[in-house]
């Protein structure tokens, strides 16, 4: 599961610098698919983000590998997030 846990650290390294072009690659097809492809998914990320221009994010990083699926030829996996956000002075955290 290194390799998972690179690509998972690759893609929340995106994440908290805003790219979101290399975050949208990470993200399931069908998602991309459903919201309108890749361009689509990426003005949806940047548009909810302005709504949480007071949100800071304090920490994000991948936590352990829950569940790896072979779905059409391709590796899919959930992985925990350990996140702790900022908002209105209340520090909220989550796995």
């Amino acid at each position: 599961a290194p390799i998972i846990k690179a690509s998972a650290d690759s893609m929340t390294t995106a994440f908290k610098n805003k790219d979101f072009a290399t975050f949208a690659r990470y993200n399931n097809t069908r998602l991309l698919d459903l919201i309108g492809g890749e361009e689509a998914f990426v003005s949806f990320i940047e548009k909810q983000m302005e709504l949480l221009k007071e949100v800071s994010f304090n920490e994000m990083k991948p936590g352990r590998v829950i569940r790896i699926i072979n779905y059409n030829s391709t590796y899919q996996c959930i992985i925990e997030q350990l996140s702790e956000i900022k908002m209105e002075g209340i520090v909220i955290s989550s796995v």
